[in-house]
């Protein structure tokens, strides 16, 4: 019962997909490849130093923003996530000051008043409207990884300090990769990740445990070490994930390295259809990390 199960669900996905399978343009079943890589630590070049800024006076109930350590925290009025004034001078003189930056880390909070829901979304707003400013102020792609905790690491009294979001610069997407340690890794093989295919070719894994997929329309042998296989051709890298769900264990974690410039994007139906697909595999949406290469609309859309 469970595989005919699992059978209704993946055929159930074509039609989000377009009209046509994506299976009859992948020259490997369901567009995924089993790939291996090195393990080990990753070397990652610092060739600028991020820098601080002295954040502005506010005369508003918020906090003062903060910034040391190269972090800049924003913070918010009760049960607010739009920016005042000294906000959005703050976040622009930190990202002009680090605009060599090869991404910038997000990472958003709310207070303990209210309930966890409600919290949950409210730090999602903060973080979505932080990182709209920052995509203002750069007016370029750029590479952007946003977590929003909710109240989870909230002081059990309500506390100001927790309104806030930080914002850390990284020097390059590897920098991304490495922030969390996942079970399952699907990387997008397509012709416009080629850019940066020497960096995913090199990227060492953090175990010898991890499980690594290319999403691909090409052939491919499974078992094949990345680093002997091109980035070339098309990518269907949500067909991909679908099936990927299919293969991780329950409770598990996974990052997908993408532009998520597919032939076919996803809508929010086909996004409540994926998330559903993860829970019945008891697999948290906070344990499914997207590391986007440049700027691509999707963004907002998979960290809702």
């Amino acid at each position: 019962m469970k595989v005919l199960f699992l059978f209704v669900l993946t055929m159930s996905f074509y039609p989000i997909l377009g009209k046509a399978s994506p299976e009859s343009r992948c020259r490997i079943t369901h567009c995924l490849c089993k790939v291996s890589g090195s393990v080990g630590r990753n070397s990652i070049p610092q060739t600028r130093s991020f820098r601080n800024i002295i954040p502005t006076e506010n005369s508003r109930s918020d906090l003062k923003n903060t910034c040391d350590s190269k972090r800049l925290t924003v913070y918010f009025e009760h049960d607010k996530s739009s920016l005042n004034t000294n906000d959005r001078i703050d976040i622009s003189k930190f990202i002009q000051a680090n605009s060599f930056a090869g991404g910038f880390y997000l990472e958003g909070h709310a207070s303990s008043s209210g309930n966890v829901s409600y919290n949950q979304l409210l730090s999602q707003r903060r973080t979505q409207t932080v990182a709209g400013k920052i995509r203002q102020s750069l007016r370029r792609p750029i590479r952007m990884k946003a977590e929003s905790y909710g109240e989870r690491y909230a002081n059990n009294q309500d506390s100001s300090d927790d309104r806030k979001v930080t914002i850390t610069p990284i020097h390059n997407f590897i920098a991304l990769l490495d922030l969390k340690k996942t079970d399952y890794y699907l990387i997008d093989q397509s012709g416009s990740m080629q850019k940066y295919w020497s960096q995913i070719q090199d990227y060492k894994f953090h175990s010898r445990q991890v499980q690594a997929y290319l999403s691909t329309v090409n052939f491919c042998q499974n078992g094949s070490r990345i680093n002997s296989i091109d980035a070339y051709g098309g990518t269907h890298v949500w067909y991909s994930f679908w099936n990927l769900i299919d293969q991780m264990r329950p409770g598990s974690s996974v990052t997908i390295v993408s532009d998520f410039q597919t032939p076919v994007p996803l809508n929010a139906r086909e996004w409540s259809r994926i998330k559903a697909k993860l829970n019945s595999k008891n697999i948290k949406l906070s344990d499914v990390h997207f590391i986007q290469i440049e700027g691509a609309p999707v963004f907002h859309q998979i960290t809702e």
